[in-house]
């Protein structure tokens, strides 16, 4: 058998319906992603195409979806990061929904090393926050609020001292 090199098509799933002919709705493609260097090594991408109304499925076409050999996940571009989403050069906005049910937090973690740092949320009550992993520091906003407001926790203050006469 001949020896697989980069970009070598290695299988092939094929999504098809009948009109004319048989038509591509989705193809999902595994491809070497470099030439294998040892005979236990097979790098491989998969990329996932899909056919818009009054189209086919094209491999020759950027794919919809792929996933590396690295394990990072690109949305309509090659993924750089992770989990990379982005236009592929179609001139639209693109924007990441989380989305959480009634009386829910939707939200994104950022981590290191699997230990929360910091959280960026929108709570039931329309009120969005970044905040430290403890949630005592960090600030808010209200929907339809003009100003950002200080999250503080009077628990992790020290030496405080009551002011005289404040008004």
């Amino acid at each position: 058998p001949q020896l697989i090199e980069d970009n070598d098509i290695l299988g092939q799933i094929r999504f098809q319906g009948y009109t004319n002919a048989f038509k591509d709705g989705a193809i999902i493609e595994a491809k070497a992603a470099a030439t294998p260097s040892s005979g236990n090594d097979m790098p491989c991408d998969l990329n996932f195409y899909t056919a818009a109304n009054g189209g086919v499925a094209d491999v020759t076409a950027a794919p919809q979806m792929t996933i590396l050999k690295t394990g990072f996940v690109g949305i309509g571009v090659t993924p750089l990061q992770r989990l990379h989403v982005g236009a592929n050069g179609l001139g639209v906005n693109e924007y990441l929904q989380v989305t959480a049910n009634t009386n829910a937090i939707a939200g994104v973690i950022l981590a290191a090393d699997n230990v929360a740092k910091w959280t960026i949320y929108n709570n039931a009550s329309d009120v969005f926050y970044i905040t430290d992993a403890g949630n005592d520091d960090g600030m808010y906003m209200a929907q339809g609020a003009a100003d950002w407001t200080d999250v503080s926790d009077e628990r992790s203050k020290t030496s405080l001292i009551p002011i005289e006469n404040a008004v």
